[in-house]
């Protein structure tokens, strides 16, 4: 890889043109990801992490389907809490969601089995469940009083539900929709000398990648671009020993592109280095 890429804005070039970026969230998780990086001139690869395993529809689940109506919001972290209610039927009334990040909201407003159960109240842009609270505040005046659900995978983290409770909220329940599992193998044809980036959009995505890649993936880590998207994914390698290079101001995919593309406009050693195996 040459060392021009700090010229690219004075020179019109795309700002990620000849990087390679691996995603490794899952293909339909991710299309709006791989949009943004081709238009900033980059190549995206696949690597998917995780394994998304859907709950089964259940007695406990139907019951809390047919009961919705008492809660104020359902929190949603990722459109995969909300998939197991699409097989019961849909309500007279659609109902309000607090979400994080556009492409979440988007998604909930293109799925027609989405859309036609759920509406999205209110969209938090930063630090994900901080920037739930946050918007909840300021879209509620409060949460005191209020009743909130919140379908999350176990791995989830569960500050917002205690912060919940703090705050003098009625009723804060979670209930397991999905489950986050690490990939069983890795694109076993990838050409991993070709990546110049690698991007996780949490901690829990880093945690499989080294699991899976084992002192091998340490080490490319170290050698290459880390991108995370948030504080949270950012904590989380840290403690695992990997340096974070780029995190955007917001959590969300969008931002991390933008915040990868000023990276490299701007002239990265790490992409200036000759690649090896």
């Amino acid at each position: 890889m040459d060392s021009t890429n700090g010229l690219a804005a004075a020179t019109g070039r795309k700002r990620l043109e000849g990087l390679v970026v691996a995603i490794t969230r899952t293909a339909d998780a991710g299309t709006s990801m791989a949009d943004d990086i081709r238009a900033q001139g980059g190549e995206p690869v696949w690597l998917p992490c995780v394994e998304l395993v859907y709950s089964e529809p259940t007695p406990k689940l139907k019951l809390l389907w047919d009961e919705m109506d008492r809660f104020d919001r359902v929190l949603v972290g990722s459109p995969a809490a909300l998939n197991v209610f699409t097989e019961y039927p849909v309500p007279s009334r659609r109902i309000s969601v607090t979400c994080v990040g556009e492409a979440t909201a988007e998604k909930i407003r293109s799925d027609p089995a989405l859309n036609e159960r759920f509406i999205v109240a209110e969209v938090a842009t930063r630090r994900r469940a901080e920037g739930m609270l946050e918007v909840l505040r300021r879209s509620l005046g409060s949460v005191k009083g209020k009743r909130f659900l919140m379908p999350r995978p176990p791995e989830g983290r569960t500050w917002l539900l205690e912060a919940l409770a703090v705050e003098g909220a009625e009723e804060v329940q979670s209930v397991e929709t999905y489950r986050i599992n690490c990939a069983k193998i890795l694109q076993p044809l990838v050409d991993w000398a070709r990546i110049d980036i690698f991007t996780f959009l949490s901690g829990r995505t880093l945690s499989c990648f080294l699991e899976i890649m084992t002192e091998r993936g340490r080490d490319l880590l170290h050698r290459r671009v880390v991108a995370v998207i948030g504080p949270v994914a950012k904590q989380q390698a840290e403690l695992q020993g990997v340096r974070v290079d780029v995190m955007p101001d917001r959590a969300s995919s969008t931002a991390l592109v933008e915040a990868l593309a000023k990276y490299a406009a701007h002239g990265c050693p790490k992409l200036a280095v000759p690649r090896r195996t």
